[in-house]
């Protein structure tokens, strides 16, 4: 849905509880929100070594990440504001988030880089041309690169 400045979106500025995988895309991606999230998946996704290096169960591990970080940060926000927070549940989003955090793994990796003559290669056979940045875009986080089905 492509609105027009100014116009409001039927697009919820706030994610849904309830997981799902396009739950980034589900929301109005202009709210203050969405734009966070993204930007905290594609830290998390650039951490690991950039979005193209990541298998299919990484990436779904990497939103699901971001998801539940926001879940505790709601929880966190409430209990600062003196709102009763289910402990349990609390603790349990808590642990949950560290488990995949580990199953992720907790260090940088480093982006893997063209070698010297790969890199002399391919700007003698465009002089002209710029690196292209890492984007993370809805449908690099949802295809199945290398998927043959």
């Amino acid at each position: 849905m492509s609105a027009k400045v100014g116009q409001r979106s039927l697009k919820p500025t706030e994610m849904s509880r309830r997981y799902t995988a396009q739950f980034l895309e589900d929301m109005d991606g202009r709210s203050l929100i969405a734009r966070a999230l993204r930007g905290q998946l594609r830290e998390l996704t650039n951490d690991l070594g950039g979005i193209a290096q990541l298998s299919y169960q990484e990436r779904s591990l990497a939103k699901r990440v971001v998801h539940l970080q926001r879940l505790i940060e709601q929880k966190e926000r409430a209990l600062m504001q003196g709102d009763p927070v289910d402990q349990t549940s609390y603790f349990s989003a808590v642990t949950l988030l560290s488990s995949l955090l580990s199953k992720l793994g907790l260090k940088r990796r480093a982006k893997q880089l063209p070698s010297l003559t790969e890199y002399l290669n391919g700007k003698a056979s465009s002089p002209h041309a710029e690196p292209t940045p890492t984007i993370i875009d809805n449908h690099s986080l949802t295809s199945h690169q290398g998927d043959p089905s």
